[in-house]
């Protein structure tokens, strides 16, 4: 492995951080507890550097970013990427609602200000979800397909979509799946699920969300996947609380990248990996 083909890790100013989607309280104070006990930055947040606006987008770990704001810390480690770029995936998180009827979810969500609920096939609800004529989706075995439509986003935004997120979210049942989760076989899931489906964003759409600073996605509906990704750097939180300037922290983890790489401490796994662990 090549020193040049490592990723492209900077301690940034907290402050230059901006980011796409809301968080949860209790995440961020869970994150919080872990980073004080632990005393270290596990796995850096992904941030995109856009080259026409200053701020840089938290792409990845908006949580861990808003715990390192709590603890007063003027400085944080990121993984740096150009954004937007063809080698960065953007794919939905849909989310498993377990323990919640889909009736119970439907009327729930047809009472939000700025939805209109439609009953029809999977085949019509997943064409619109790939064509953006809908923002969400309701499946549960033996049922029908629930279309969500806004139906004055330019009044209403985002905010029906976190709305719809907040019926649920904090159920300790909710579990987020990938595209390639949908069809997992029923027995697997439980008998008494809800399968909520995104449509598809694209990056033009986190950066406009980032940049106005007045619309948030809810959390956990955007999943970026970056090429060598950067994992357990173990980056001590006392040199991102210390006083030192950002030039002296920045060149502290140059030494500190420069021992692990001399130590043989760097892997880079080019195949899919499946960790067990997390």
């Amino acid at each position: 492995m090549q020193k040049t083909r490592l990723p492209r890790l900077e301690i940034v100013s907290l402050r230059s951080l901006i980011l796409h989607e809301d968080v949860e309280q209790h995440r961020v104070e869970r994150i919080g507890r872990r980073l004080r006990k632990e005393g270290i930055l596990k796995n850096p947040p992904i941030v995109g550097r856009n080259p026409r606006h200053r701020k840089l987008i938290v792409l990845d770990g908006a949580s861990r970013v808003t715990a390192a704001r709590q603890l007063g810390l003027p400085h944080l480690l990121v993984q740096m990427v150009s954004y937007p770029s063809s080698e960065i995936g953007l794919d939905p998180w849909h989310h498993l609602v377990v323990g919640m009827s889909w009736r119970t979810l439907l009327e729930k969500a047809a009472a939000i200000p700025g939805v209109s609920v439609e009953i029809v096939s999977w085949t019509k609800a997943s064409r619109d979800l790939n064509r953006r004529r809908l923002f969400a989706c309701l499946r549960s075995p033996g049922k029908q397909s629930a279309g969500l439509r806004l139906t004055h986003p330019r009044k209403t935004g985002l905010r029906p979509v976190r709305e719809l997120t907040r019926l649920y979210a904090t159920d300790p049942g909710l579990h987020r799946i990938r595209e390639d989760q949908i069809d997992l076989p029923h027995h697997w899931l439980g008998k008494e699920y809800v399968m909520v489906l995104f449509s598809r964003l694209r990056q033009e759409d986190i950066l406009r969300f980032a940049l106005g600073n007045r619309d948030r996605l809810p959390m956990g509906i955007t999943r970026h996947t970056v090429p060598n990704r950067a994992l357990r750097v173990l980056y001590p939180i006392s040199r991102l609380r210390s006083g030192l300037s950002l030039a002296r922290k920045r060149a502290q983890l140059e030494r500190f990248l420069e021992k692990k790489w001399e130590a043989g401490a760097i892997r880079s796994y080019p195949e899919p990996t499946t960790l067990y662990d997390e």
